[in-house]
């Protein structure tokens, strides 16, 4: 009997495109969101258009850091959300980047454009700003209050509605 390449090739390939689909988001996982990092570390890199993000240069701003990589189904889910939150809080003067982690420069580009993120992205080639942060896994989305203090880290899941206390109380209306 002879063996059927095409169709076998054609199942590898379905399977390799749905499998992070299929992926269990991280944030039912218990204890993968704690940390002990409390004071955001240093972050000073390119950005994937080409400017600069220095998180030192943004004391007194409130920032939003989000660990995201093209692969992960569920960053997938919550950009929408993140994108939310940029149109409604960065009037408000809210800074947010991104930092894509674990993944290749065509991808991620091409992802801020599928998704239309509002926001730049650092690419983490070297994994060195996720171990800094103490990131467990994508998305992780972190909150730094005006003194560089993380006040807030969530693993995946995150809503505009389930971040809107936390930025309200941080920031004064305008």
């Amino acid at each position: 009997m002879k063996p059927r390449r095409p169709l076998l090739m054609l199942l590898i390939a379905v399977v390799t495109l749905t499998s992070c689909g299929l992926e269990q988001d991280l944030a039912d996982r218990k204890g993968l969101d704690r940390s002990s990092v409390i004071v955001a570390p240093p972050l000073s890199a390119p950005t994937l258009d080409g400017a600069h993000f220095d998180l030192s240069q943004q004391h007194g701003h409130v920032v939003i850091i989000d660990f995201w990589a093209s692969w992960c189904g569920p960053c997938h889910k919550q950009q929408p959300e993140l994108d939310r939150i940029h149109d409604l809080y960065a009037p408000r003067g809210l800074v947010m980047v991104g930092v894509d982690l674990r993944d290749n420069v065509a991808a991620a580009r091409a992802y801020q454009q599928e998704f239309h993120v509002p926001y730049p992205s650092i690419f983490d080639a070297d994994g060195a700003i996720t171990s800094a942060f103490d990131i467990a896994a994508p998305p992780t989305t972190l909150i730094v209050d005006g003194t560089g203090h993380i006040v807030l880290r969530q693993l995946g899941g995150i809503t505009a509605a389930g971040l809107s206390p936390t930025l309200d109380r941080l920031m004064p209306r305008k």
